[in-house]
């Protein structure tokens, strides 16, 4: 029988579509050629090969950057995202900080703060919204991540077994249930395992 290796992690496992790599890196390295290469071709008899190169690269890169690079199973414009909004919550706490300093040192009137104040916490509140929810996305891919390799553990586990063992009715059935008349009922760890990623 021929082994195929598989890797533990599958949150690093892609769809491959062609040249081995994912649509998401195909359209983004199309777009850069898009950009790069019609910019070197324009500009090459004007200011010379070596500097038309050097910007094709450097139109070229970013539409790069955002096809292959990853952080916790996140693109990066997400991850650009959320750091964006944890700027924001940042720039609304230090307001917060200097309005108060402000109505300490009676540079203005208690009701001025009060008002100014009620906007920045509206503010804050909706930027704390916002980032809750890039967190939980970000949180939800690493759970999906992390029930993939449970699956192909199991999967694994499964495939070198040669018939049932506790092992893997331990791994597989979380629990029988014996119902009168002769009645079972099998609750199972991995419901649709097999048919869920069809």
């Amino acid at each position: 029988m021929p082994f195929v290796p598989v890797p533990k992690d599958l949150a690093k496992v892609k769809t491959k579509v062609a040249f081995n790599l994912t649509k998401r890196q195909i359209v983004c390295f199309g777009a850069g050629g898009l950009v790069g290469v019609p910019a070197y071709i324009f500009t090459r008899g004007s200011i010379g090969n070596e500097p038309a190169a050097l910007l094709m690269i450097g139109l070229m890169l970013p539409f790069f950057l955002f096809g292959i690079y990853e952080k916790d199973g996140q693109p990066l414009e997400a991850v650009l995202r959320h750091t964006e909004y944890s700027q924001r919550v940042e720039s609304c706490l230090d307001r917060k900080r200097v309005l108060y300093e402000q109505v300490l040192l009676k540079e203005i009137t208690l009701e001025d703060y009060k008002a100014q104040k009620a906007d920045v916490d509206a503010e804050l509140e909706r930027l704390r919204q916002v980032q809750g929810a890039l967190s939980a996305e970000i949180a939800q891919a690493k759970m999906d991540a992390k029930t993939k390799n449970a699956r192909l553990e199991l999967a694994q586990e499964i495939s070198a077994a040669s018939g049932l063992n506790t092992a893997l009715a331990d791994a597989l059935i979380e629990r029988v249930d014996i119902h009168p008349g002769n009645q079972v009922d099998i609750v199972w760890k991995m419901k649709d395992f097999c048919t869920e990623g069809m």
